[in-house]
């Protein structure tokens, strides 16, 4: 299956996007969101599948069809990344991922 890859990031979570990203990390979002909002910032890894999981949106099929790990496409999020820098796609990922854990109700 052919996916278009994204070149710019535009990022939406999802209680299903967070889910993954739980379970490849290893980590529950009120973990990620501490280490996003340390000084030190995200580590590597927790950036990269954040912005990877931040596409699932534009497949959510992938959910359905139980291929999620077939569109978590880590190293294109490197990608972007390096791409985009560091700090700014970080600050595009915690903007994004307050957003939504807002309409959940959590003040994580």
């Amino acid at each position: 299956m052919d996916v278009t890859k994204p070149t710019k990031l535009d990022l939406q979570f999802s209680f299903n996007a967070m889910c993954e990203v739980e379970r490849i990390t290893g980590k529950t979002t009120s973990q990620i969101v501490e280490e996003l909002q340390s000084e030190a910032g995200a580590g590597f890894h927790v950036l990269r599948t954040l912005v990877a999981a931040g596409f699932l949106w534009k497949t959510p099929w992938a959910f359905k069809t139980g291929m999620v790990d077939s569109f978590i496409d880590e190293a294109h999020a490197g990608q972007l990344i390096e791409r985009t820098g560091v700090a700014e796609t970080a600050a595009h990922v915690g903007e994004r991922l307050g957003l939504y854990l807002k309409t959940l109700g959590n003040a994580a």
